[in-house]
């Protein structure tokens, strides 16, 4: 169930963007793609009955794009192009803030070069209201815009994976993402191609972001990338594939990410 995307060659394409969790805090698991969040009703049934509110009307089922509520969806462009390209890689419902209110964090757009952002819901202290709004914690490449990288303190094109885990042990979700390096092949126009595959860790701080103002600042960390090594090898970075994973290898009680890419299969463990 979910609203309708045409593809052109005979309904043929492919569509980036898909995740779930607790949006509206209910105890049921919902879920969402690049043009909404939809809420699961009680008894496991789902409808497309937009919200204009909380709640409202009574047992609206959809936090639809172009709305109010979620301006632009939760991608760069929402559902205006026609083959699922430009949406998400991953997406996340999770309480970024630390307010009672289920956000939702989501790598825009898994094949552009836009940057990062998550969606912080309205409302807090329990009156959580539906409501998102667009906060940027991360720029464009250094070949792209050096002064977005300058800005936010890291920059990179197609974060084709991405991942939310406290990975510190503060209680609080921290953000992992990535470049994917060549993720399709050069005929297809991914930006930077062969640019450096960083991979980030974005550590959640309980301080204002001066840039986007929001009430946390995602602060990076680069676990890997070497803009001075050559390009697709190792020493240059691994980046991430199609999705990776975080949890412990080594049983010290450290988070480590486990990457499998282009480049080849690596293990960061945590220090």
């Amino acid at each position: 169930m979910t609203g309708h995307f045409t593809f052109p060659f005979g309904n043929l394409g492919w569509m980036h963007g898909i995740g779930g969790g607790d949006v509206n805090g209910d105890g049921l698991p919902d879920w969402m793609d690049r043009s909404g969040a939809y809420l699961q009703q009680p008894g496991g049934t789902w409808n497309l009955t937009p919200c204009t509110g909380k709640n409202t009307p009574a047992g609206c089922g959809w936090i639809q794009q172009k709305s109010t509520m979620l301006p632009m969806g939760f991608s760069a462009l929402g559902v205006n192009d026609t083959v699922g390209n430009i949406g998400p890689s991953h997406m996340f419902a999770v309480d970024m803030d630390m307010d009672g209110c289920s956000d939702v964090v989501a790598a825009d757009w898994a094949h552009g070069s836009q940057g990062l952002f998550w969606y912080r819901q309205g409302g807090g202290a329990g009156a959580c209201n539906y409501s998102f709004t667009r906060l940027q914690f991360m720029g464009d490449s250094q070949k792209n815009k050096p002064a977005d990288v300058t800005k936010w303190g890291a920059g990179f094109t197609e974060p084709h994976a991405f991942n939310v885990y406290d990975m510190d042990g503060d209680k609080r979700p921290d953000v992992i993402g990535g470049k994917m390096r060549f993720a399709h092949p050069y005929s297809q126009n991914d930006p930077d191609p062969d640019g450096t595959p960083y991979l980030v860790v974005f550590k959640n701080v309980a301080t204002a972001d001066p840039n986007n103002g929001g009430p946390i600042t995602l602060k990076p960390f680069i676990v890997d990338g070497n803009p001075a090594a050559a390009a697709g090898t190792p020493e240059g970075g691994f980046g991430v594939g199609r999705q990776f994973s975080v949890g412990h290898v080594n049983t010290d009680g450290i988070m480590d990410i486990c990457v499998a890419s282009k480049i080849g299969l690596a293990v960061f463990l945590g220090q």
